[in-house]
């Protein structure tokens, strides 16, 4: 009875030469401090191919059953890219200001409600503080995602950070549980749409204090799911005693590079299919 969205997204900046066959792009000439690769700042038509290109995608999931689609705009990625000050020195139409740093991801957003329908769910994933200097803020965020609503955006997902800021990213054992809550209430205040939290919110007495606070109205879980695929199922049940608990210790994500995912708790992962 669950519902599903496929994800869509662009790396941007964050990406290597190698895998992209070229430059990366971005909105401006700035390599990432991680990657270091020099992107290639992306022409009016290369916005206008990468918006044809998010559109595809969506219509793609569309006709493959999806409910909806969400577009990646945190974590540094493409959009996330044009969003911050930090990575986006445009004076066009495409940088500036908030609502011009705005202007490709509504672009998007748009776009696909307009090639699938108004119906046709859209989420956007933000990061609500990028956690680096000049980068984005908490009250900026509110500004961009209230555009983003404008724009026909019906859900907003909550996240933080960029590949800069990734100590904080994918949070693990030693940092708090819930370490976004307070940007999804934050953003939770100032919108019309439903938000959903996510960080760490992996024991469900965390994820339902969250939702109970009235900080989200959803909450996303990664690898809780890996450690225990049947979480959800076991708290709708009331067997909360036979969760296996996520350890938040990032062995799936070092293996992730790999030839298959791991999981400290669930020996099973990558091997599902096996007799």
């Amino acid at each position: 009875g669950a519902r599903f969205f496929v994800q869509l997204s662009h790396a941007g900046r964050q990406t290597l030469a190698e895998f992209a066959g070229g430059p990366p792009w971005a909105p401006s000439a700035i390599p990432c401090p991680v990657m270091r690769d020099q992107p290639r700042a992306m022409t009016d038509d290369d916005i206008a191919t990468l918006i044809r290109a998010f559109v595809r995608g969506a219509q793609r999931a569309q006709r493959a059953g999806a409910d909806g689609v969400e577009l990646h705009g945190a974590h540094g990625y493409l959009i996330c890219g044009f969003l911050s000050p930090d990575s986006n020195r445009r004076d066009d139409a495409w940088g500036g200001d908030t609502d011009r740093r705005c202007a490709f991801p509504c672009a998007v957003v748009r776009a696909i409600k307009d090639a699938c329908g108004q119906e046709f769910p859209v989420s956007v994933r933000l990061s609500a503080d990028e956690y680096v200097q000049g980068g984005i803020h908490p009250d900026e965020a509110v500004r961009i995602a209230r555009n983003l609503v404008a724009a026909g955006a019906d859900v907003l997902h909550v996240s933080a950070c960029n590949y800069e800021s990734m100590f904080w990213n994918i949070p693990t054992y030693f940092l708090p549980e819930a370490p976004f809550a307070l940007l999804a209430a934050h953003i939770r205040a100032a919108v019309s749409v439903p938000v959903i939290a996510v960080g760490r919110l992996h024991r469900p007495e965390v994820a339902a204090a969250v939702l109970r606070s009235g900080q989200a109205d959803f909450v996303a879980i990664g690898r809780g799911l890996i450690a225990d695929p049947n979480l959800v199922r076991r708290v709708r049940d009331g067997t909360l005693e036979q969760v296996r608990p996520c350890l938040a210790c990032n062995r799936c994500i070092a293996s992730i590079n790999g030839a298959t995912l791991e999981c400290t708790v669930n020996p099973d992962v990558g091997f599902e299919g096996r007799e």
